[in-house]
């Protein structure tokens, strides 16, 4: 899934029922304007982030790309998993704009 930002606090992506949860892989974002901000990818059933993105006020030296990879092990377990019925949701402190790309599977359990 891509992702062009700004974007609203908003749902990213929703589980098709309550017997289905997502599995979020991996999420890279790459800012096309640095401003001090925190970008966290959120649990929307429990509110608990599954993972932050910093963006610095300074563009770094490099892509300036930040990755957050949940894959390890066995490719088939792999991921931070989001509560059953629940979405992914995407909030942050100062706004961002950029590109965000997600890998997220839909799972039934």
């Amino acid at each position: 899934m891509d992702i062009t930002l700004p974007v609203v606090d908003t749902l990213l992506m929703t589980a098709r029922s309550a017997t289905q949860f997502l599995r979020v892989r991996k999420a890279s974002l790459t800012p096309s304007a640095y401003v001090s901000s925190v970008v966290s990818l959120l649990d929307s059933s429990t509110g608990n982030p599954i993972g932050t993105f910093s963006i610095p006020d300074v563009q770094p030296i490099g892509s300036g790309t930040m990755v957050l990879d949940f894959s390890s092990g066995s490719k088939r377990a792999s991921g931070a998993k989001i509560t059953p019925g629940a979405s992914l949701q995407l909030v942050s402190t100062n706004g961002v704009a950029g590109h965000l790309h997600l890998e997220v599977d839909r799972i039934s359990i």
